[in-house]
């Protein structure tokens, strides 16, 4: 299975990019197993970081039981390091 990680410090202008085109992400998943994994912390005065974050969780809820998306909690450098040294993209 295809592992895409996302892994960063999260602001407006950093947002993942890979849910701009939701339905080329679900074609992809349906012809090769994708999952994604993704981990990221907002400062607690940004608020579009936490919007970004916010969003991710919305979308990766919609995309349930098409394409598997998680997004694992308590980001910092070692949760970066072995999530991104897993992930194949």
């Amino acid at each position: 299975m295809l592992t895409i990680g996302f892994a960063r410090r999260m602001t407006r202008y950093k947002r993942p990019l890979l849910f701009d085109d939701i339905e080329r992400l679900t074609a992809l998943s349906g012809r090769h197993p994708v999952q994604l994994v993704m981990a990221g912390k907002a400062h607690p005065r940004d608020t579009g970081g936490k919007e970004a974050i916010r969003r991710v969780h919305e979308l990766a809820r919609e995309l349930r039981g098409k394409l598997t998306c998680v997004f694992l909690p308590g980001y910092d450098m070692r949760l970066a390091l072995s999530l991104l040294s897993g992930c194949d993209v």
